[in-house]
């Protein structure tokens, strides 16, 4: 096997310390390194890294997008939302397995991607 599981997904931000606690905010999670030019989230197995953008690696919505499993798709949609994330793409339905996803853009430029149970008409 080449790839065998997801390690770490990086953000290139322009405000390493500003863009790192937004998101240990939403996700409720402390941060693992809180440096100026240096912020990490341990999520599980995984992690959350942001990292000052630079020539070689800008600020962009552009590029690989990571999606990251949630319960339910919609309420954390709702809760990046009300922190100031902006829908990007979707939610899309996936009706073969229940599930949908979106893509939200951070206030900071950066694009997350989320997948989850897709509910509709408060089922």
């Amino acid at each position: 096997m080449v790839l065998n599981s997801l390690h770490a997904t990086y953000m290139f931000v322009t405000n390493v310390k500003e863009s790192s606690s937004w998101y240990s905010k939403i996700l409720d999670i402390p941060l693992a390194i809180d440096d100026d030019n240096f912020g990490l989230i341990k999520i599980g197995e995984n992690e959350l890294c942001f990292h000052l953008a630079d020539d070689k690696s800008p600020v962009t919505t552009g590029g690989s997008v990571s999606y990251w499993h949630v319960n339910d798709l919609l309420d954390v949609v709702d809760l990046f939302v009300e922190n100031g994330g902006v829908i990007y793409r979707g939610p899309i339905e996936i009706p073969e397995n229940d599930e949908g996803i979106c893509q939200i853009k951070d206030p900071f430029g950066n694009v997350i991607g989320i997948q989850g149970k897709y509910r509709k008409n408060g089922n």
